[in-house]
C-alpha cells in the first residue's frame, strides 16, 4: 500500500489518501493533480509506503505519550464518570475512548495527589514504568 502526505507540515497522522497504481484511491488523482486539487505546491506533497508509514506513525504516536501531571479531585471524579473506565483498579483507570492511535487519557490516584496522563492502552502494570516516575 502506497500513502499520499503532504510533508509541507509535521506529520500528524492524516492521510491525504491511499495511492494506487500511481492514482489516489477517492477519486483517481495523479499525485500533481491532487496537489492542484488541494490547492498546494506537488512538492508539498509525498507518496510513502508501508514501511515508512509506519515509522512516521511510530514517531507521531510517541511523540503523543505525555507523562503523569497532577490535577484536581474534581477533574479525576469528573473523567470518572464522562465515558465507562477501561483497566479500571480504583486508583487507576483510562477513558475507554481514544486519543489516537492507541493512546488513551490515563488517570490515577496516588499518595493523596490525582495525575493525568496521555499513555497507551493497558493495566496499571502495563504502565509502571510512568507511574513509578511520578
Amino acid at each position: 500500500m502506497k500513502y499520499l502526505i503532504d510533508t509541507s507540515k509535521k506529520f500528524t497522522g492524516v492521510i491525504i489518501d491511499r495511492m494506487i497504481d500511481g492514482k489516489t484511491a477517492i477519486n483517481g488523482h495523479t499525485l500533481a493533480e491532487s496537489a492542484e486539487w488541494h490547492n498546494t505546491d506537488p512538492s508539498h506533497f509525498a507518496v510513502v509506503d508501508d514501511a515508512e508509514m509506519e515509522q512516521l506513525v511510530s514517531n507521531d504516536r510517541q511523540s503523543k505519550i505525555e507523562s503523569f501531571t497532577e490535577i484536581t479531585r474534581e477533574r479525576f471524579d469528573h473523567m470518572l464518570d464522562v465515558l465507562p473506565p477501561m483497566n479500571f483498579t480504583g486508583n487507576y483507570f483510562q477513558l475507554s475512548e481514544a486519543l489516537q492511535y492507541d493512546l488513551r487519557a490515563t488517570f490515577l490516584h496516588k499518595g493523596g495527589k490525582f495525575y493525568e496522563a496521555t499513555l497507551p492502552t493497558g493495566t496499571k502494570s502495563d504502565n509502571r514504568e510512568y507511574i513509578e516516575a511520578i
